[in-house]
């Protein structure tokens, strides 16, 4: 019911009417329910219960002389011939209803009904310039909320999507330096694989046998500790500091087996320890020099081998690196979207704010030029009670006896009295 609202705030000066009360089959059925003839306060309760389901009502606004639940229209009057039982038990509370109302309206448009509705206009323009602002403020603080928070996911997501960005271009600009020719370069030129003497054989075959040992657990040691020497490198040594090879001694002993198997076949031979002669051209010499070519070998076999492990771990590292550049991307383009698809709600909210502060606007100046309006009012009263009084006063000078001069005396007091009452009525503050 459009402008219930603004209604309730005067509620004497208006009636609520329906025209189409007993069309529906259900209130048809509640007639038929209730044996004898229909009665107004029922039909009025349920009528109040139905607008109090869509809008609250004040106990002032409930009372039941303020509503008239009728039925107008074609469809009424077929009902007499359709339905007669209906018709008769109903049209005797309409009767009723319709004396009523016209009553209230002949009421309404004496001399004494106007000029009490336009003492009223300023209390009811101020009680919906009250309950109204109260509307539209919530109305606005609940706006510039639901704006609030758009505008904070918004920034948030465009926010992260210009950090990823600037992640992603990190990235990017380092995965330009890593080169399989630059990688190469590097684990060519700057790695660590340190390996300890394996000490002296002490010219017998059970000291080669110990120094092998000894050359094979140090060389497998070198295996596990060799890395990178990333201190020696410029542009990529970020990277290389993230490389991690598993198990890089994997592989070792076969080829430490290898390397030695033949000379340990040479120094099982034989049947003494000790060797009788050590100079030039003697077996140990020849032993020692054996020894030491495979030392060498193995050495150089195992630091090819870790090297190679170690470029092979760096281009893993960098197809990871690749993987997670893709996935920030596509992170970065999904916070972008969300940034995107969120600046069109936040422009809509913002015209409807604005819409909604220029409606607040234009009503509080209605209602100020109405309460202008209103107090433009009060002073044609002022300006009346003084003609009215003077009026009286010359009367009282006038009389023809005392009598009649105290009566009028009276009546100007009682007029003072009727002046306060309007003007509190109202604007309290004025007296």
């Amino acid at each position: 019911m459009p402008g219930i609202e603004d209604w309730q705030s005067a509620p004497r000066r208006f009636r609520i009417v329906t025209t189409y009360s007993f069309t529906a089959q259900s209130v048809r059925d509640m007639v038929r329910e209730h044996a004898g003839e229909a009665e107004v306060p029922l039909y009025r309760r349920r009528l109040v219960e139905q607008i109090e389901r869509s809008i609250p009502l004040s106990e002032d606004v409930k009372r039941a002389a303020n509503f008239f639940p009728l039925e107008f229209g074609q469809s009424w009057l077929d009902a007499r011939e359709a339905e007669p039982l209906l018709y008769a038990r109903v049209q005797p509370m309409m009767l009723t209803l319709k004396q009523q109302l016209l009553s209230d309206i002949q009421a309404s448009t004496t001399p004494l009904a106007r000029l009490r509705v336009a003492v009223d206009a300023h209390m009811v323009i101020a009680r919906v310039k009250k309950k109204r602002q109260e509307v539209l403020g919530a109305e606005s603080e609940a706006l510039q909320a639901v704006l609030g928070r758009a505008q904070h996911e918004q920034g948030q997501a465009q926010l992260a999507a210009e950090n990823i960005g600037k992640q992603c271009a990190s990235l990017a600009q380092a995965q330009e330096a890593l080169t399989d020719e630059a990688l190469s370069k590097d684990i060519a030129r700057h790695f660590v694989f340190a390996t300890t003497a394996p000490g002296d054989p002490y010219e017998s075959v059970d000291g080669f046998k110990a120094v092998i040992r000894r050359a094979k657990s140090s060389m497998k040691q070198a295996m596990l500790a060799c890395h990178p020497d990333t201190a020696r490198m410029s542009g990529t040594q970020p990277f290389w500091r993230r490389v991690e090879l598993k198990d890089g001694a994997s592989g070792s002993d076969d080829i430490l087996d290898d390397a030695f198997s033949s000379f340990l076949s040479t120094l099982n031979a034989y049947w003494v320890d000790k060797y009788w002669s050590t100079g030039e051209g003697s077996d140990y010499a020849r032993d020692l020099r054996t020894f030491k070519r495979c030392i060498d070998e193995v050495q150089t076999e195992l630091k090819a081998l870790a090297r190679k492990r170690w470029l092979a771990a760096a281009h893993a590292w960098r197809e990871r690196l690749l993987e997670e550049l893709e996935e920030q991307r596509y992170k970065r383009d999904d916070f972008q979207r969300l940034a995107d698809g969120g600046i069109a709600p936040i422009k809509l909210l913002e015209e409807k704010l604005a819409q909604h502060t220029q409606a607040r606007e234009l009503f509080e100046q209605r209602m100020e030029n109405d309460l202008l309006e209103s107090r433009r009012f009060a002073s044609l009263l002022d300006a009346e009670y003084v003609a009215e009084l003077e009026q009286r006063r010359q009367a009282i000078c006038t009389a023809g006896n005392r009598v009649t001069g105290f009566l009028g005396l009276l009546a100007a007091v009682r007029l003072v009295d009727v002046r306060k009452q309007v003007l509190l009525h109202i604007e309290p503050s004025a007296i």
